[in-house]
């Protein structure tokens, strides 16, 4: 299969920062405008409220990064097994990793497992045929 040229093709980490800023921080600096305009920063409630805002964007935006990082390291271990690392997925499973991922890992390294083990298994088989 043709690997596609890496100038064409982003990075999955850089694709999500993006689309916080897209549909996260931009929304929020276009309240901040509206807001500026019409003079309310000076009210204690709407700083505060901008203030929350801005906090829970930020604690999204990290917690939808954290969700990134595992699914790119899954990717760069499956890379690595291409690579013929057999064991590279076959970590212990971090306290913060997503359940789907860890699901995927696990099932990823089940199956490299016994592909590596089927050769062996074929070429026994074979061996007690031909002694037979």
């Amino acid at each position: 299969m043709p690997q596609q040229s890496s100038k064409n093709t982003g990075t999955l980490q850089g694709v999500s920062v993006t689309l916080f800023a897209l549909t996260s921080i931009t929304p929020l600096l276009v309240l901040v405008m509206i807001i500026d305009r019409f003079d309310l920063l000076q009210q204690s409630g709407i700083t505060m409220l901008v203030t929350c805002t801005a906090i829970v964007s930020l604690l999204g935006f990290f917690s939808f990064l954290q969700t990134i990082k595992q699914i790119s390291a899954l990717a760069d271990g499956i890379s690595q097994m291409q690579a013929g690392q057999m064991d590279a997925i076959k970590r212990p499973v971090h306290h913060r990793e997503l359940a789907e991922v860890a699901k995927i890992r696990k099932a990823l390294a089940s199956m490299m497992t016994e592909l590596h083990a089927t050769p062996r298994e074929l070429s026994e088989k074979g061996s007690r045929v031909r002694d037979e």
